[in-house]
């Protein structure tokens, strides 16, 4: 599955302060497991992130669907125009 994967880091001041894998096959791509360091937390840094990455797939891969696969974490209902 070479190709398929995305890794994106969030960096403030040159250190991560979140990460968030992906997957993008056939023009779909699936977002998975995103992690933040909790000093940052007051902050939005996952749906920044995310924000970012979902740009990517868009406007890179040309992708024509984004899943955000399961959970029901705050920042995906910043990403979503179906609600859970």
């Amino acid at each position: 599955m070479a190709g398929w994967s995305r890794l994106a880091i969030l960096y403030i001041k040159e250190q991560p302060v979140a990460a968030q894998v992906g997957f993008v096959h056939h023009q779909n791509a699936s977002i998975l497991r995103l992690v933040y360091d909790k000093a940052w937390r007051q902050y939005p840094t996952g749906s920044i992130l995310t924000s970012y990455l979902m740009e990517y797939v868009i406007e890179i891969d040309n992708v024509n669907e984004i899943d955000l696969l399961t959970g029901y974490d705050a920042y995906k209902q910043d990403c979503v125009t179906h609600p859970f």
